[in-house]
């Protein structure tokens, strides 16, 4: 089991990098109109993983505080997913014409298969806030 320092450390670098990747999809959204629907679900979903995680920070920090021993491997899977949505961001977000043609017929689905896990991610982390907040 990670140390609470480990937990905090883990859960603001990943609010960081859902910020980051919120942002860029935001950005994407404004460069490809067909990207609406779909960022708008991306940053709906990292909005929530970064509120929650940053709960998790809170919550940990209290004295006497556990933890499940699943979340250092939730934390594991935000961290790969967010990377892995991230580079797919930047693979799409070319200024020609070509990558956001291929966004729309192969980036789409990929992003929306994104959101799904992004989603269970952030319904795990949201029941892991509450074992811990029964476990203090």
């Amino acid at each position: 089991m990670a140390d609470p320092f480990s937990i905090v450390t883990a859960s603001f670098g990943l609010s960081l990098s859902a910020a980051k990747v919120s942002k860029y999809a935001y950005d994407f959204t404004i460069k490809v109109r067909d990207a609406r629907k779909s960022m708008d679900g991306i940053r709906r979903e990292l909005m929530s993983i970064e509120s929650v995680l940053r709960l998790i920070a809170e919550d940990i920090r209290i004295p006497g505080a556990t933890h499940p021993p699943t979340l250092e491997s939730i934390l594991n899977d935000c961290e790969t997913n967010i990377g892995h949505l991230e580079a797919l961001l930047v693979k799409y977000d070319k200024e020609r014409l070509s990558s956001k043609i291929k966004y729309v017929w192969r980036g789409k689905d990929k992003i929306e298969e994104y959101q799904k896990v992004l989603a269970k991610l952030s319904v795990a982390l949201s029941i892991t806030v509450e074992l811990i907040t029964l476990w203090v």
